[in-house]
């Protein structure tokens, strides 16, 4: 029997989520150290990804049915790191939300 292997490989753009610093927690930081926390030891990340809901209320307009699904994505160790990849501990889905124009 072949053996199916279940595990795949995704490249995706992300934006890193800034976290409070519980250190810097009611201090006056200088703006050269938290520009460097800024990019270093990040560990969340989101992803934004865009789809279309099948059954929507006008089913010709792709703009009206087009939503997008906010994921966030959290790593076993920060970045940037040694390694050049990230294992993920755990993802979850923040929101589904309908476009809209403003």
């Amino acid at each position: 029997k072949a053996v199916v292997s279940t595990q795949s490989t995704g490249i995706y753009k992300v934006t890193c989520v800034m976290e409070e610093r519980p250190e810097f927690a009611g201090r006056d930081v200088p703006s050269l150290i938290s520009k460097f926390y800024d990019t270093s030891e990040i560990s969340c990340f989101s992803y934004d990804r865009r789809f279309n809901k099948k059954g929507g209320k006008t089913k010709d307009d792709d703009f009206a049915n087009t939503w997008l699904e906010k994921t966030k994505f959290y790593t076993v160790h920060p970045l940037p790191g040694k390694l050049r990849l990230a294992e993920i501990a755990h993802q979850e889905i923040v929101s589904k939300n309908r476009n809209y124009i403003l």
